[in-house]
């Protein structure tokens, strides 16, 4: 489940007329180790890229970031006036990859 902010929700809309053809989407910011770091660009369906609608706002989801997806929270940064894209619940990656028997299937 994706929840959004009442700002990041407005905001997501504002841009959604603003931008037609073009969605958010939301992805590992870098790859690597570490804990994953999710992003939300304003972009175009890549082909891999899964769909999810929250609140009416239509959604592309990375294929790898997919598991992360059901609980999530996104909402606005004040200071940067990005979006902040919080993993939360029992089902976030602890980054300890050495001790991990691998992520479950989505």
């Amino acid at each position: 489940m994706i929840i959004l902010s009442p700002e990041a929700k407005n905001r997501l809309e504002e841009m959604q007329k603003n931008s037609p053809g073009k969605f958010p989407r939301i992805h590992f910011q870098e790859k690597g180790i570490g804990m994953p770091d999710l992003k939300l660009t304003w972009t175009e369906k890549e082909e891999v890229d899964l769909p999810v609608e929250t609140d009416g706002i239509p959604f592309f989801v990375a294929e790898d970031v997919s598991y992360f997806t059901s609980n999530l929270v996104i909402s606005l940064d004040p200071q940067k006036k990005d979006f902040l894209i919080i993993p939360r619940g029992d089902d976030v990656c602890d980054g300890n990859c050495a001790a991990c028997s691998g992520c479950p299937e989505p």
